[in-house]
């Protein structure tokens, strides 16, 4: 994912998320009856902090959220 620039808030102009790519890598196995799978991944792998959300109160105040920092694992699936 590749994200340009951008401003987060009208109120406040001076806060602006800058360029950043975030990567995301899968691989996985399944069974060739495809009932079971196995998965690795990691999402977020260049572990870019950035700003998800900011929220500006009538009194001046503001609150914002990061997005999730590097995330790795393994998923084990099952159909039936």
């Amino acid at each position: 994912l590749y994200s340009g620039s951008y401003l987060l808030s009208r109120a406040f102009p001076n806060f602006l998320q800058k360029a950043y790519t975030k990567t995301e890598l899968r691989l996985t196995y399944r069974t060739e009856d495809k009932h079971m799978s196995l998965q690795a991944f990691v999402e977020n792998l260049e572990n870019e902090a950035t700003i998800g959300r900011v929220t500006v109160a009538s009194g001046g105040g503001f609150s914002g959220s990061y997005g999730a920092p590097r995330t790795y694992g393994v998923k084990l699936g099952y159909k039936f």
